[in-house]
């Protein structure tokens, strides 16, 4: 389910010092949106998910293959969004 995100952080214990690890950068994914999605991997939790960060939250979700965030970042609204004709 989290393939493309796990393999961020594979790490063979038997021939690599934890100081030998490469530091795992995500430059476009902010800090609050990460959290959100490191919270529904671990704990299934999306209290945190809210108008400021859905959309951020959606993009990760969607770039890291988590589906879980998906349907309540879509149905959260959006502060400052109008539906135009």
């Amino acid at each position: 389910m989290f393939d493309k995100f796990s393999a961020m952080f594979r790490f063979d214990s038997q021939n690599n010092a934890s100081a030998n690890c490469p530091v795992v950068e995500v430059p476009d994914v902010g800090a609050a949106a990460f959290k959100v999605m490191l919270s529904f991997i671990y704990t299934e939790d999306l209290n945190e998910l809210n108008g400021d960060n859905a959309m951020a939250v959606l993009y990760a979700a969607k770039k890291y293959n988590i589906h879980g965030p998906v349907r309540p970042s879509l149905q959260i609204p959006i502060p400052n969004c109008e539906m135009f004709s």
